[in-house]
């Protein structure tokens, strides 16, 4: 997929509680061109400041090849060879756990963390 290779599939916190989103990212030429992001740090407490940093850090502008749309939020907790993912964003909602624990998995090597999510 193109979609916007320079971006990371997965930026979170090694360590502790804190909350995360996904974002899918979609080329706004080709739809089908799309793909799900992981973002999650302690440094925030609402995840829609999750959100704001990303969106400041790309700098876009209205021309952007992209479009950025947060489609849920959780929390997870992160604890020596532990990972839990749970609950849901008030702003966004809830999101796919699953695919975050697919996602983190892959990113992290398969059996590297014991990962339990809530559905």
């Amino acid at each position: 997929m193109e979609t916007e290779k320079n971006i990371p599939d997965i930026e979170i916190d090694k360590e502790g509680k804190f909350k995360y989103i996904q974002i899918k990212i979609t080329n706004k030429e080709n739809k089908q061109d799309q793909r799900i992001i992981i973002k999650g740090t302690s440094r925030y407490k609402f995840h829609n400041d999750i959100f704001k940093e990303f969106m400041e850090k790309l700098n876009t502008t209205p021309n952007d090849k992209y479009i950025y749309e947060p489609i849920g939020g959780g929390k997870i907790e992160f604890n020596n060879n532990k990972i839990y993912i749970n609950g849901e964003s008030t702003i966004y909602g809830p999101c796919d756990h699953q695919l975050t624990s697919e996602k983190l998995e892959k990113f992290f090597g398969k059996g590297k963390y014991d990962i339990i999510y809530e559905k």
